[in-house]
């Protein structure tokens, strides 16, 4: 599949490109419902880097919407008024 897309800075939405890239590619994924993963998607980022995080968030999430037609739904909703 090649590496994750660069146009996706920063950070967040390149893990969803990639996953979304596989499925198109036909690849099959396992979803092993023994394994939780929890993971904030904007947590560390934001706390980190405030300015630039939020407009990674922003713009990465435009960028994905236009390669794909769709926006994966937060992994952590309540994550942006956790930051706030």
């Amino acid at each position: 599949m090649g590496l994750l897309d660069e146009r996706f800075e920063g950070a967040f939405f390149e893990d969803n490109d990639y996953l979304a890239r596989l499925e198109q590619a036909g690849i099959p994924s396992t979803h092993v419902a023994s394994v939780r993963v929890w993971s904030r998607r904007i947590g560390l980022t934001m706390s980190k880097l405030p300015d630039k995080g939020q407009a990674w968030l922003a713009t990465n999430e435009r960028r994905f919407g236009e390669k794909w037609g769709w926006i994966p739904p937060p992994t952590d909703p309540g994550a942006l008024l956790d930051e706030e």
